[in-house]
């Protein structure tokens, strides 16, 4: 099948929703300042960097915390000048202004790798995470290498493929980053064979998905395309599975349906050599602040999926943002210093911003799924969760499970991710120093996270 190509992005409206963060950074920063808290905003990795290499010669705001004027002297300062804090906040709120602005104007080319489409239905397709044959041919097969691996010249003998099923309110690019910075491409180099689903948006395709719920999509598009890879890959190839976010949620599912009384597929079964659960989340109850803003979410989410059938990806975005409200001023900002001192890394900012940004709508269902079984009862820890009509029992699942999760993640708390991985038979735990996007594109991830993901699928 032909490769398909990506979309040109257009950012006009971006970060979204782009309303709601320019309303809140200057509603927050103005409330901020005004209110005695000092300017400084906690900095992004690359602005500490920064400041720490050319002593950062910005602004007050703008500079390393240590410089940053303590409390009672900012609200003296702002007693003795009235009009400090609304200059400061118009300083803060400009810089990321012009971030965004440099966002909005960078080049309008996609900057992810291309890749063949080797299966699709619907909107749903399969694609190979590297360059090459799905099957390399005899003597052709691929050189391990990288850190903490053992270079050879004879290729390996046996064929490892490993398909990666990403979550539903964002697209696999995250996987496939960019040339030189994509997990999938690491994995190649390490002697594997990285392959994707890429779920697309419920409208695409003939809008069968607009009424899938989540079985709906591992019944009917995850079970098909998988009996199509097995089919066309030798007998002897080994395969292992990964999902990261809520796609490692799909998985735990999908395997737990196999291994078990659900599908009951010894055949599939058989042929699989492991399971990586990537910031997979699995007890939405961990945390209770978490828990109290998607409830408050999911009251006002029903009657636009009731209207419009889909859960926007704008309202997904809203969710996101309320997480960690502050990021928009600290990124953006970030970035357009990055712009201006030229530094390296913008490509690799707008590539993941992009990501973020052109995540496609919910189906209506499945939103249902994530909101109500998910948040608002907590069926997949308690083990209520039914799937396909089947319970499901995750601890049937009997391969060996790698749970990566990470210690600073906002996104899954990690007592989530580690619900699943105490109800996994064998199971090794990996805790990197990371956060949830950090451990797919962060700029040590390919140095200091992957190896550890290939070295125990290599075992």
């Amino acid at each position: 099948m032909p490769k398909k190509a990506t979309k040109k992005a257009d950012r006009s409206l971006w970060p979204r929703p782009l309303s709601m963060h320019m309303n809140n950074a200057v509603w927050g920063v103005g409330a901020a300042l005004f209110s005695g808290f000092t300017p400084e905003l906690p900095q992004s990795n690359y602005a500490k960097k920064k400041g720490e290499r050319d002593g950062a010669n910005h602004t007050t705001a703008n500079k390393p915390s240590n410089t940053t004027p303590k409390a009672e002297q900012w609200q003296e300062a702002i007693r003795q000048d009235p009009t400090l804090a609304a200059r400061s906040a118009q300083d803060i709120i400009l810089e990321m202004h012009k971030g965004i602005r440099a966002y909005q104007s960078y080049g309008a080319e996609s900057l992810y790798p291309v890749r063949d489409v080797i299966w699709q239905m619907g909107a749903c397709s399969l694609k190979q995470g590297f360059d090459g044959a799905l099957v390399p041919q005899s003597g052709a097969g691929v050189k391990p290498k990288g850190k903490r691996s053992t270079p050879t010249d004879a290729p390996h003998q046996s064929l490892h493929y490993v398909v990666i099923i990403p979550s539903l309110v964002n697209g696999p690019q995250i996987l496939d980053i960019r040339k030189g910075e994509s997990f999938t491409e690491y994995l190649h180099e390490r002697g594997l064979l990285p392959l994707y689903l890429d779920w697309g948006a419920p409208q695409d395709g003939d809008g069968a998905e607009a009424g899938f719920n989540i079985g709906d999509y591992i019944k009917w598009r995850l079970v098909p395309c998988l009996d199509d890879l097995l089919r066309r890959i030798p007998a002897h190839a080994q395969i292992s599975f990964a999902g990261y976010c809520m796609g490692g949620t799909i998985l735990a599912a999908y395997l737990g349906l196999i291994f078990g009384a659900g599908f009951h597929r010894p055949d599939i079964a058989a042929r699989v050599k492991g399971a990586v659960f990537l910031a997979a989340p699995w007890d939405f109850h961990a945390d209770p602040a978490h828990l109290a803003m998607m409830r408050l979410f999911a009251q006002h989410v029903d009657p636009m999926i009731e209207r419009e059938g889909v859960l926007q990806g704008d309202w997904i975005q809203s969710i996101f943002a309320c997480l960690d409200p502050t990021a928009i001023i600290r990124k953006f900002r970030s970035f357009y210093r990055m712009v201006e001192d030229g530094a390296d890394g913008a490509a690799h900012f707008v590539a993941v911003e992009d990501w973020l940004n052109s995540g496609p709508d919910l189906a209506g269902p499945a939103a249902r799924t994530c909101l109500v079984e998910w948040y608002d009862r907590n069926e997949p820890s308690r083990g209520t969760w039914r799937v396909c009509d089947a319970a499901l029992d995750v601890s049937s699942i009997a391969v060996p499970s790698l749970c990566v999760i990470p210690r600073r993640d906002r996104l899954v708390p990690p007592a989530s991710a580690q619900a699943m991985a105490g109800l996994l038979r064998d199971v090794t735990v990996q805790s990197p120093d990371c956060g949830h996007i950090g451990l797919m594109s962060g700029q040590h991830a390919k140095t200091d996270f992957w190896p550890d993901i290939a070295d125990w699928l290599l075992r």
